[in-house]
């Protein structure tokens, strides 16, 4: 199963295919915390496209795609932004107090793939394994 949208900033489309998702996951007998793991890291990579990537600005577009295999979830999400200097936070583990940096920190922990490629844009690609079972 796949989904993808291609819209402005702003648009509410993001949050309806996050709940596509995560309700195909419930119904498809994934174990839960892969919808909870799915739903954490979009809205973490999501919040970074459009407060950091596109700067807030509602003209400017984000691509998500989410699709979900037999064994594995991948997730893509491009903003239209400038790119960042992302080695900085890549390896980055921020204090329990920080205000910025948990987000590539806490989907670097919980995805078995996480690769951000800033070229036009900031490319996000996110995989996680199905669990056995």
């Amino acid at each position: 199963m796949k989904w993808e949208v291609n819209d402005k900033t702003n648009s509410s489309k993001f949050s309806e295919i996050l709940k596509l998702a995560c309700d195909y996951l419930h119904d498809n007998e994934f174990d839960t915390y892969t919808a909870q793991d799915l739903k954490l890291c979009c809205n973490e990579v999501l919040n970074n496209a459009i407060i950091h990537g596109n700067k807030n600005d509602p003209t400017k577009y984000i691509y998500m795609m989410i699709e979900i295999k037999d064994r594995s979830l991948e997730i893509i999400i491009l903003d239209s932004g400038d790119g960042f200097d992302y080695y900085k936070w890549y390896r980055h583990e921020p204090s329990e107090w920080a205000t910025n940096g948990r987000g590539i920190y806490l989907c670097r922990s919980i995805m078995d793939e996480f690769i951000i490629d800033c070229c036009q844009g900031t490319r996000v690609y996110m995989m996680k394994k199905r669990p056995r079972g």
